[in-house]
């Protein structure tokens, strides 16, 4: 198919699509700064398929004949990007991610799309990913964000004021930080963020990113926007130059994130009398190499429990490692 054959598979679909009327995206505020929730067919479609090319037997059985057969046409396109080494549906160079980029670009238009072999699959089942399987996703996405807007309703503003004083500056530096939710997701991580676009995608299936745990990862998601241009992080990355440990605080920043944000989530609910096990220590992760939690429990909880100061637990973590 060329590419005017492509735009008017497209235009077929747009039609066919049913109208709705058009309601204002969900929000939640910090301060001067926003995050948007968006849930559209057209970057849960692109969600679903990467996850369809990790469990193809995920695909439902009441589709007739033709469809199944766009499907798996379309399935497999996904498979030969997403088998790649640290594929990643944002950070690398393929048609996929190329897509990916494409979808949450506000600014691009549909004709902008190159044409090849992923997005002639991409769009061949976007009709019946709308008709069959797009109701429950939108359902489940709309379900998640309102139950998440009411967590941050709650407690939101305490974690947000919180991570703001650690870190030195706003968690959330966009004035509009937009939140894409995908009912299923792109990669076995389930969530990511592009801090030069200020998006996040994540995702709505998985145990880890419900409930409490949606409360620790959207501040984590978007923390990745703030962090490393915080003058906490300057902090600590001057220290690690002094020391001549820059590999070794490369190698922590990202668990001190996971281990900040849930400290601090944490912290806040058990104010409330609530108990919760943060995301990194429930999931395990850096459970296959030397425990960074160790350090982190012991040179900066300290500071977290306002027992020292945060520039006594930079040089106590640094000197540590």
């Amino acid at each position: 198919m060329n590419k005017i054959g492509l735009l008017a598979a497209i235009v077929s679909v747009v039609l066919q699509a049913p109208v709705a009327a058009k309601a204002s995206e969900p929000r939640w505020q910090c301060n001067e700064q926003a995050l948007v929730f968006n849930n559209k067919a057209e970057n849960n479609l692109h969600a679903y398929l990467s996850f369809l090319a990790r469990n193809p037997s995920a695909l439902p059985g009441g589709l007739n004949a033709q469809d199944r057969q766009k499907w798996h046409a379309a399935i497999e396109q996904y498979q030969l990007h997403t088998s790649q080494p640290r594929f990643h549906p944002l950070f690398s160079d393929s048609e996929l991610s190329e897509l990916t980029e494409h979808l949450f670009d506000a600014s691009s238009a549909v004709t902008d799309l190159p044409v090849n072999d992923l997005t002639r699959g991409y769009f061949a089942v976007m009709s019946s990913y709308r008709d069959e399987i797009w109701p429950q996703h939108q359902a489940q996405n709309q379900a998640w964000t309102q139950q998440s807007i009411a967590l941050l309703d709650k407690y939101g503003e305490q974690v947000c004021s919180r991570l703001t004083d650690i870190f030195g500056t706003s968690v959330i530096v966009a004035q509009q930080h937009r939140v894409l939710t995908v009912a299923r997701p792109f990669t076995h991580g389930g969530a990511f963020t592009s801090g030069r676009n200020l998006i996040t995608f994540i995702n709505t299936y998985q145990a880890g990113f419900k409930d409490w745990f949606a409360l620790e990862m959207l501040f984590h998601e978007v923390a990745h926007t703030s962090f490393p241009d915080s003058p906490l992080y300057q902090a600590l990355q001057s220290r690690a130059k002094a020391q001549g440990k820059q590999a070794e605080f490369k190698s922590l920043w990202h668990p001190m994130l996971f281990y900040i944000v849930g400290e601090v989530t944490r912290q806040t609910l058990a104010e409330q009398g609530q108990t919760f096990v943060p995301y990194a220590h429930w999931k395990g992760l850096y459970k296959n190499r030397q425990d960074p939690f160790a350090k982190l429990n012991q040179y900066w909880q300290p500071y977290m429990a306002g027992q020292v100061s945060q520039q006594q637990a930079i040089n106590n973590l640094i000197d540590a490692l």
